[in-house]
């Protein structure tokens, strides 16, 4: 697991915005799930001041974002199911009633 920022940028205040956005109907049922039932959850937007950033326009929101890597995590599953004993076997099944005969 890592942490990402992430930045929007609109020429308009970011008030504004969401209110745009809302009209146009274009905030994903997840996300607006989230900010409606828990917003305390995660980590929380930051405004940047103008000053402080080089983006051609005079909003900015910044936000970290979670993002897993599958693929390392598959690996550690893996190995840790190999280290406790576990093993792997294929199989092909013809019909449902064959996956009778699994331990």
């Amino acid at each position: 697991m890592e942490w990402y920022d992430h930045y929007d940028l609109t020429s308009v205040p970011f008030a504004q915005y969401a209110q745009q956005q809302e009209a146009a109907d274009t905030i994903g049922f997840a996300e607006q799930l989230q900010q409606e039932t828990t917003p305390e959850i995660g980590p929380h937007p930051e405004d940047l001041p103008a000053s402080s950033h080089s983006f051609p326009v005079p909003y900015v929101r910044r936000s970290s974002n979670m993002v897993f890597n599958l693929i390392t995590y598959q690996r550690l599953l893996f190995s840790d199911f190999l280290a406790a004993g576990g093993t792997i076997e294929q199989r092909e099944f013809h019909t449902p009633h064959e996956f009778t005969t699994l331990p």
